[in-house]
């Protein structure tokens, strides 16, 4: 299945944003939760969403998304500047 246009260069940024806030020496051994705080322009699939942003957390770390504890904590619309909270820990 293809990716809707943009995701591509959505997650790219995402990935370099990871590496840029990951600590130096962070290693995944274990699962990991991940919470997102979605604050969009329109509504949207959370699921959808969190798929393309966790494709991109493996690849700046290096691990399997399977180890992921994925929730969303928030999620409203209406954003003149739409943005995604992500905390991982």
């Amino acid at each position: 299945m293809a990716k809707a246009p943009g995701v591509a260069a959505y997650q790219d940024t995402a990935v370099m944003l990871t590496r840029l806030a990951k600590p130096p020496g962070f290693k995944v051994d274990g699962q990991l939760r991940i919470a997102f705080a979605f604050y969009l322009r329109r509504d949207a699939d959370c699921d959808n969403l969190m798929k393309a942003i966790q494709d991109s957390i493996a690849i700046a770390l290096d691990t399997n998304d399977r180890l992921f504890l994925p929730c969303t904590t928030h999620k409203s619309t209406g954003h003149q500047l739409p943005h995604t909270i992500v905390t991982v820990g």
